[in-house]
């Protein structure tokens, strides 16, 4: 007969975890594909009804509830002597919860330690089959996995060897997955949780026929794999891809090659003297221009390699010696590292501490920040870089720079994606100097090139790139789309 299943119409609804745990709910309770009738079904065990007391579970009327200890053979885990002869050679598996949490499939084929058969043959472990199914009682309990080969358990785990007559390894291997919610609450001990090995043997689970085990276990295993497929893309979608995907426009944008160079007639094309000269009338920057063989990369003809001091009116660092911390009540906020998300927003929400109006005022003679100025993170690994869209005061902590742009030769905006951008973010992590942490000084920064097209471009640039990055972002938003 051929499986049907059975899903509610909101199953894509759940997340991830929450899909598995009703998977394993319909499996336990029969609702996972359609049953014979029980007519037409010869038991093929008659088990004692069990005394233990359990939450009752509605289960099709030829299903029984027994006792793990009624179809298995539960073995505890014993840890042998120090004695290095019990330890080498390492040949036989020694699993302990820790190797539970590092598997990734149902079938565990190695541990970390490993005993030798003088080991196992002085101690009072005891080897159990491939096909047993390993359960951890202790510290975390609900680690399962089943073996890939004969193996032993330390003290945190229950070894657990199906008899076979009666039902299938792989539907003990579910099954003690589903009960685990009702064997934390069993856990007990003032340092870590351990379920004991009498409320363990005692735990009840629902048992039906070996052949609908088969059935049920077949659907489940395609269903969990489906499951784990889909949880893999999204996490790829929200990590790796979705992050190298943004990269690459960045780098696209920041090259001249991610929209068509705008056309612009001779009158209206900067050339180097003309971006020299507007440096020049506003500033008597000492930093010395950019030559043809220093270029670092080839440009569209109308953008120009500038240092960074060129395109600035300030860059140094925020406030060094810390202000006393007076609270949100009486302060302005001091931002620190932390405090700018992986997007380059300021988060004000969590900031640890406030500084006295005195202190806000002395440091905002020396370096005020406003609307429209850049944030890097000079200190650490982190380069976020965050865009002042507020009018909100603050001054930030000695680990950020406070870079202000001059707007008649870039677009704030679009010195903030170039900071983002993997070229430069190469360049920070390559310039970091000091002990301990590591920082980039104010002196190379203001040296450093950055690529820089004339205005009208720079500014569809940041249109473009402001309409598709927070696409990217909504792209890894899997429930979103599942609901869709």
């Amino acid at each position: 007969m051929r499986s049907k299943v059975h899903l509610p119409q909101d199953t894509l609804n759940w997340k991830f975890g929450e899909l598995r745990t009703k998977l394993l709910a319909q499996a336990m309770c029969g609702q996972l594909v359609a049953l014979p009738s029980p007519s037409s079904l010869a038991t093929n065990y008659d088990l004692a009804s069990p005394t233990v007391a359990d939450e009752p579970l509605a289960l099709p009327p030829h299903w029984q509830r027994v006792a793990l200890k009624q179809i298995s053979t539960i073995i505890a885990g014993h840890t042998p002597a120090s004695n290095a002869k019990y330890w080498e050679p390492p040949t036989i598996n020694w699993i302990t919860p820790a190797d539970l949490r590092q598997s990734q499939t149902p079938y565990i084929t190695n541990s970390e330690r490993k005993i030798s058969p003088c080991g196992l043959n002085n101690s009072r472990c005891n080897l159990v089959p491939q096909d047993s199914v390993i359960y951890s009682t202790r510290a975390t309990i609900g680690l399962v996995a089943l073996t890939a080969q004969p193996s032993c358990t330390n003290q945190g785990c229950m070894a657990l060897i199906p008899k076979r007559n009666l039902i299938e390894p792989k539907w003990l291997y579910y099954a003690l997955q589903f009960v685990t919610p009702a064997l934390k609450k069993q856990g007990k001990g003032s340092i870590f949780q351990e379920v004991a090995k009498s409320k363990f043997s005692a735990c009840l689970i629902p048992l039906p026929p070996l052949a609908e085990q088969r059935s049920i276990c077949t659907v489940l295993d395609a269903l969990m794999e489906q499951v784990e497929r889909m949880e893999q893309a999204y996490q790829e979608l929200s990590g790796p891809i979705a992050i190298q995907l943004e990269q690459k426009l960045l780098e696209l944008a920041t090259r001249g090659q991610l929209l068509p160079q705008i056309e612009l007639n001779a009158a209206n094309t900067p050339t180097a003297a003309h971006v020299t000269s507007a440096i020049s009338s506003a500033t008597s920057n000492s930093l010395r221009p950019v030559t043809r063989e220093k270029e670092p990369d080839a440009l569209p003809p109308t953008w120009h390699w500038l240092r960074l001091g060129q395109l600035t009116t300030k860059i140094t660092r925020g406030v060094y010696n810390i202000p006393h911390n007076v609270g949100p009540e009486h302060g302005f906020p001091l931002l620190a590292i932390a405090d700018i998300s992986s997007s380059g927003q300021l988060n004000f929400s969590a900031v640890k501490r406030w500084v006295a109006t005195e202190s806000w005022r002395d440091e905002n003679k020396r370096a005020p920040i406003a609307p429209n100025d850049v944030i890097l993170a000079a200190t650490g690994l982190s380069g976020k870089v965050a865009l002042v869209e507020t009018e909100r005061p603050f001054i930030v902590t000695h680990s950020l720079a406070l870079i202000k742009p001059r707007p008649n030769l870039i677009v704030p905006k679009f010195l903030f994606y170039v900071l983002r951008a993997p070229a430069f973010q190469k360049w920070l992590q390559s310039n970091r100097n000091g002990t301990g942490i590591k920082h980039v000084a104010m002196s190379k920064l203001e040296r450093v090139l950055i690529p820089v097209p004339p205005l009208s471009e720079q500014q569809h640039i940041v249109a473009c790139l402001d309409e598709l990055l927070p696409w990217l972002t909504r792209v890894p938003a899997l429930d979103d789309l599942l609901k869709s």
